[in-house]
């Protein structure tokens, strides 16, 4: 086995949190970036959701399937029950499928109306990032 690069300058071991910040997935395992995603993307399909009922584009029955069924994913990857199928091309797709075998094809088909899948890929990146800055403001303070 090879030495590591960091070794032909110093003896002296890096901090593990350097490590890991400078390994790539080839030396952890880690879930795929989509999986963070996932709760974002849940909150993201449940205010798309409460929008249609209130403007009158889904009916109260559709929107109460699909709340039904989005507490239902979030409460599976709350507990880790909800994993991301390679098949399925990204997280908006895994839960849209699921969801679709919760609530239903015809309530879950009418999440995509009146958005776009830039702005869903988009929301989702912003939900993340806004939690991630608010972590990161809490350990500064």
């Amino acid at each position: 086995m090879s030495q590591p690069v960091w070794k032909a300058r110093t003896a002296k071991e890096p901090d593990p949190l350097v490590i890991a910040l400078c390994a790539g997935r080839d030396m952890a395992e880690v879930p795929p970036a989509d999986a963070a995603l996932i709760p974002h993307d849940i909150h993201l399909n449940t205010a798309h959701a409460l929008m249609l009922a209130r403007v009158k584009i889904i009916s109260p029955e559709n929107l109460r399937r699909l709340l039904r069924g989005l507490r239902t994913l979030r409460s599976r990857a709350d507990e880790g029950k909800f994993a991301l199928d390679p098949a399925a091309e990204d997280v908006h797709i895994n839960v849209e499928h699921a969801l679709m075998h919760l609530a239903g094809a015809d309530a879950a088909g009418r999440l995509h109306t009146a958005r776009s899948r830039n702005d869903q890929v988009a929301t989702d990146m912003r939900l993340w990032l806004r939690e991630r800055l608010a972590e990161g403001m809490e350990q500064i303070l």
